[in-house]
């Protein structure tokens, strides 16, 4: 059984909470990038592990987008019904809603079982993560921004002090440009080696902490929000969960 404060855009929520219920839904904004504005505003005075977001979502029934893989595409409310209503990619909103307590909604029977199976198999990486998630200590890696801005980067840091892994979340809109970036690590230990658990690659951390991880999501003129989730496991740890 899991208790959650419906707690009304922040209007019920302080560190007393804690003690009766086991997560927080930050707000019914059901808007994936507002999502994760809303998490920047909540970061500084909250505990990233008992925030809770749920992802609303639905298929694309018999509309199939040109040139995209139609079963990367899904339908989300645009703020908290469904009276609006925009698209959006699978990968972006999963990445919006797993930064902490995750929860499924909508109509999820609906959609094409290319994209279930690949939502099982984002949950399936996310059971795998939960816990050091939910034990993390967060960094903001780009300053907080209002919550209509819906463009630039917004990329958060997560590190488990239990096992020394990070995992980071990035956020970008294609169509800005600057989709290069680096970002310096606050908690990579410089005497660590680094495997991303995505590609492989092995990164010193003393580059992690310095020059920073090398984050590129390209550019395309009617490119739309994106978001990417990096684990880093320190190499040699047996207290990897991964």
């Amino acid at each position: 059984m899991v208790f959650e404060n419906c707690s009304s855009g922040a209007l019920r929520t302080d560190l007393r909470t804690l003690k009766s219920f086991d997560g927080h839904f930050i707000s019914d904004n059901a808007n994936c990038f507002e999502v994760v504005r809303l998490t920047q505003g909540m970061l500084p005075r909250f505990p990233a592990g008992r925030m809770f977001r749920w992802l609303v979502l639905a298929g694309t029934g018999d509309w199939r987008p040109e040139e995209r893989n139609a079963d990367e595409i899904i339908v989300t409310p645009r703020v908290a019904t469904w009276y609006n209503f925009e698209v959006t990619n699978l990968e972006f909103a999963l990445c919006a809603t797993m930064m902490g307590q995750f929860g499924l909604s909508g109509d999820i029977a609906a959609l094409r079982p290319e994209t279930l199976a690949k939502l099982a198999a984002k949950i399936a990486f996310y059971k795998s993560r939960r816990a050091a998630l939910g034990r993390a200590e967060v960094h903001l890696l780009t300053p907080p921004e209002p919550v209509w801005l819906h463009e630039g980067w917004a990329v958060f840091e997560y590190h488990d002090p239990q096992t020394g892994e990070i995992d980071v979340f990035a956020f970008h809109l294609d169509s800005d440009g600057d989709a290069r970036r680096y970002f310096p690590l606050r908690s990579a230990n410089p005497a660590v080696r680094y495997r991303e658990t995505g590609s492989g690659q092995v990164i010193p951390g003393a580059e992690l902490s310095k020059a920073g991880l090398e984050i590129d999501f390209g550019y395309d003129e009617h490119g739309e929000y994106r978001g990417r989730w990096l684990t880093l496991l320190p190499e040699d740890n047996p207290r990897s969960s991964i």
